[in-house]
């Protein structure tokens, strides 16, 4: 099995691990967006001269962007059946 066929097979559990911490930083960087943007908009002029702020702010839309793969990734809890869903498809239509 190839590694690319290893990622695609490979799913995180929404309760343990990784997940749960990944879900903290993403809450994180969500709270340090709701202070930075608008700050970002009503005084322009004091961000524009930091170029630290544009990477902070270009790494934290990656790192969301990473956060879609992920979610995409997790196994979910079906509330009816209370099984652990892998399938791919219905992980998709669950996080859409």
């Amino acid at each position: 099995m190839s590694i690319s066929q290893r990622i695609l097979k490979f799913k995180f559990h929404p309760n343990q691990g990784f997940k749960l911490y990944w879900d903290l930083f993403v809450i994180f960087l969500s709270i340090y967006n709701s202070f930075v943007i608008p700050l970002q908009f009503s005084i322009p002029d004091s961000f524009t001269d930091k170029p630290i702020v544009s990477v902070v702010d270009v790494i934290i839309d990656y790192l969301f962007a990473l956060d879609i793969f992920i979610n995409f990734r997790t196994i979910y809890i079906d509330p009816k059946s209370e099984e652990a869903i892998r399938d791919t498809k219905k992980i998709c239509i669950n996080y859409f």
